[in-house]
């Protein structure tokens, strides 16, 4: 698998540093145990205070080397998201210090190391080239600790920050597009909303352990699930996500899919249960109107029309604009057989809609009801034109062509109507538009195919 550059960068930086490590410590250890086997007394203890002294140097300084080179990140981009600036601000604050004392008590260092030499001096009772040796040994140890201190920051480390930041950057700005793409919940996943949801699954996954997710990290990973039809799934990280945050400001929009998800998995009784705990805990929320025309589809569905109607009702007052509503109380009064209210209402729902297919299709379904067979035909016309897999569109032009008598119209519109739902054989044996034709050859040859 080819590697990519930012991989082959970082794995040269490794192999130089692991080098540099070799490079530095193989001198200064052969010195070290060379030297202690040249003394005829207490060698073995000279070669331990020498090791202890030589890896105290190395320590300080690769924190001095460590504080030096940390970066400070331009930090002018505006985003609601900040960056942790504490290491930075110590680093400042240590080097700042360190460098004053440095320079107070620059004079006193040559007698700091001679003291330090003339103690493992008297410790080892040896002789003079003793005091020389450790002076050299701590100051090698301490100048290689700066040096490869400050390369493992540089070189290494604040790569690994710069990393790390950027991806918290990109999160927090996916974060805010999809924030943007979900402001008004929609009961599909668009391809646009679905490749943001990726995109931050991924940098989440490589940005932050499970036990950090924030409400919108278990939001969003249950929109990824939603838009995979995985509603389960959807359900479980939409619960976590109010484990998280039950009270927010969000926290509506999570009851609200995790609704659409039940509806999706035909649970309409537990999808209205959290229509109604939005509705009673959160009056205030901006898709209040929303909320009663998805719990007026799931009347509907469960064939509870008067409850859906006063439903969609309850929508269209609370936001008189919101198209779905008109056409959801439409299908709701054909149900009712209140055909001449459906009209109205569908009506209104092209002209806040503009061009829907089902819209159309359900204007076309309440003008057979009321014998308006030739307006029938132009509005079904509409929806296939502006949608040609409109099965139900299909379905209902061959019902009016049936009851015109067009038995060749009829045959094609039923025929591409079988071709994209395939139930239409049945229903059309039993539908009493095509009566005219339960006997016909061709008719029967189509529906028994």
């Amino acid at each position: 698998m080819k590697k990519s550059v930012f991989s082959k960068q970082k794995e040269e930086i490794e192999n130089n540093l692991t080098t540099t490590s070799w490079m530095g410590f193989t001198p200064g250890l052969v010195g070290i145990v060379g030297y202690s086997l040249f003394l005829e007394k207490d060698s073995w203890k000279f070669l331990f205070l020498s090791i202890l002294l030589a890896s105290a140097s190395y320590i300080i300084g690769f924190f001095l080397g460590f504080l030096f080179g940390i970066p400070k990140r331009n930090s002018e981009k505006e985003t609601a998201y900040n960056l942790s600036t504490n290491l930075v601000d110590i680093s400042d604050w240590l080097t700042k210090i360190i460098i004053g004392l440095g320079l107070i008590e620059i004079r006193g260092i040559g007698a700091y190391l001679m003291s330090i030499g003339e103690y493992v001096q008297k410790q080892t009772n040896g002789e003079n080239s003793i005091k020389v040796f450790v002076i050299c040994c701590v100051s090698y140890f301490f100048i290689f600790g700066v040096y490869y201190g400050y390369n493992y920051m540089r070189l290494y480390l604040s790569g690994q920050f710069k990393v790390a930041d950027d991806n918290l950057l990109k999160l927090n700005e996916k974060a805010e597009v999809l924030d943007e793409l979900v402001s008004e919940p929609t009961i599909e996943i668009n391809s646009s909303m679905k490749k943001n949801l990726e995109e931050y699954e991924l940098l989440l996954k490589n940005t932050k352990e499970v036990d950090e997710y924030s409400f919108d990290d278990w939001f969003y990973k249950g929109m990824a699930e939603y838009g995979k039809k995985d509603y389960n799934k959807a359900i479980d990280y939409f619960g976590k996500a109010l484990e998280k945050d039950k009270d927010g400001n969000n926290a509506p929009k999570a009851h609200l899919y995790i609704g659409l998800a039940f509806e999706r998995l035909n649970v309409f009784e537990k999808g209205i249960e959290k229509y109604n705990y939005i509705i009673s805990n959160f009056p205030n929320y901006n898709f209040i109107y929303g909320v009663h025309s998805n719990r007026a589809i799931l009347y509907h569905k469960l064939e509870n029309y008067n409850k859906a109607l006063e439903d969609f009702d309850k929508a269209i007052s609370l936001n008189p604009n919101y198209e779905n509503a008109y056409w959801g109380k439409a299908n709701t009064l054909r149900k009712l057989r209140r055909y001449d209210e459906a009209l109205i209402a569908i009506e209104k729902s092209i002209e806040k809609k503009g061009d829907n297919d089902v819209t159309w299709a359900i204007k076309g379904s309440i003008l057979i009801n009321l014998d308006r067979l030739d307006e029938a035909l132009n509005a079904l016309s509409t929806a296939i034109r502006i949608n040609s897999k409109n099965e139900s569109a299909w379905y209902n032009k061959a019902c009016i062509y049936s009851l015109k008598n067009e038995k060749e119209n009829m045959l094609v519109h039923l025929v591409k109507a079988i071709e994209l739902k395939e139930e239409y054989k049945g229903l059309a044996m039993a539908d009493e538009d095509f009566r005219n034709y339960w006997n016909d050859d061709a008719f029967k040859k189509l529906i028994e195919m």
